[in-house]
Order: structure tokens, then C-alpha cells, then sequence
């Protein structure tokens, strides 16, 4: 997604602090706020919902300034790993947190190439993203169909070419768990 300050990114996260009264959620989202500067710019938070007919109260973080100011993958591969790497450690920080939260297609991205990265033990000359699609499941109807609130259920096809040689394809869903992979080697044209 794009806004006046670039390409921007969206999670959502539980209110903790919804039905216990003992949490201090503001002490929460500043930690978050400075926990996403080791890889972000900016970070703004909003108050949301997300529930269907019943509340479901949630906060909407858009990160600005992720995104190497547009640059593809393959023009700065080593800070995009970084960035995957510090990203993956933030998204393990909110799951230890907030424990509920959905991630857009640009976090998808970044679990992606850091599953790649993993996968290639690091051995990686260049990333391409090939395509991508969304598939929200269940949007919410009342929400602007400009942010992750208005469709939090969603599944983000991604395929991606690997060193001129690979083709990996993935199915990562909103909660950032990836229900497909694939690794298709593309010179081996006997097997595939």
C-alpha cells in the first residue's frame, strides 16, 4: 500500500488491555513504537475493531519507511534480509505480547524472504518477486477497504524467483503462518 510517505505496512494487534483493567496498553504501545524503530521510520498506532456484530477492540500499527524507499529486492538485497530478520524477531516479540495480530501483504513479504533465507542457508545472490495476490476471506464491510481492518482475514499468494534457479511459492496467511510452500527448481526440467 502507498501513502503520501511511501509504501507503508500494516499489523494488527489485540487490546490486551480490553477486559483487565490492570494493563497499562499505552506502556505497551510505546514499547511497540520502539521496538519497530530497529527497522522502521515511523510508526503510528489507531484504535480499531475488527469484531463482526460484537467488538473486537485492536489497535492498527502503520509502519512507514520499511521499504528501502521502493527499491526492488534484488537493488539491495543484504538490507532487505536485515530487515526480514529484524522484522521476524519483532512479529515473534508481538505473538509474545499481544498474542492475537494480523499482518498485510508488505509483512508477508518479509516472513517470505526470511523463510527463503533459512531455507537457502543464507547462500542467495538474488530475490525476485514474481507475483502476488491477495484473497481476503472475510472483509469486514464497514471498514475503508484502504487498511488491513478492513479485510484481517485474508490469505497472500506470493511466488518468488530464488538465484535465477529457484521458484518458491507461498500461501501466508494473515496471522503470518505459511500454508504453502513451495520450491520449485526450475533447471531440473526432467523432474518438474
Amino acid at each position: 500500500m502507498k501513502s503520501a510517505r511511501g509504501k507503508i505496512m500494516e499489523i494488527i494487534i489485540s487490546d490486551i488491555s480490553y477486559d483487565n483493567i490492570s494493563i497499562d496498553i499505552n506502556q505497551y504501545i510505546d514499547e511497540l513504537r520502539s521496538r519497530a524503530k530497529e527497522f522502521a521510520e515511523d510508526v503510528q498506532v489507531e484504535k480499531t475493531e475488527i469484531g463482526y456484530g460484537a467488538d473486537w477492540p485492536v489497535y492498527l500499527l502503520i509502519i512507514y519507511g520499511i521499504f528501502l524507499q521502493g527499491k526492488r529486492i534484488s537493488e539491495n538485497l543484504d538490507s532487505w534480509i536485515s530487515i526480514a530478520r529484524k522484522f521476524c524477531s519483532f512479529i515473534e516479540y508481538i505473538e509474545d505480547k499481544f498474542k492475537a495480530y494480523r499482518l498485510d501483504e508488505e509483512a508477508a513479504t518479509l516472513v517470505a524472504i526470511n523463510t527463503i533465507v533459512k531455507d537457502m542457508q543464507g547462500n542467495i545472490n538474488s530475490i525476485e518477486k514474481l507475483s502476488e495476490e491477495i484473497i481476503p476471506v472475510a472483509p469486514l464491510e464497514h471498514r475503508s477497504p484502504d487498511h488491513l481492518d478492513h479485510r484481517p482475514y485474508a490469505m497472500y499468494l506470493q511466488t518468488y524467483k530464488v538465484n535465477n534457479q529457484y521458484v518458491y511459492i507461498f500461501g501466508i496467511k494473515s496471522k503470518g503462518t505459511i500454508e504453502i510452500e513451495l520450491k520449485i527448481d526450475t533447471t531440473d526440467w526432467i523432474e518438474y
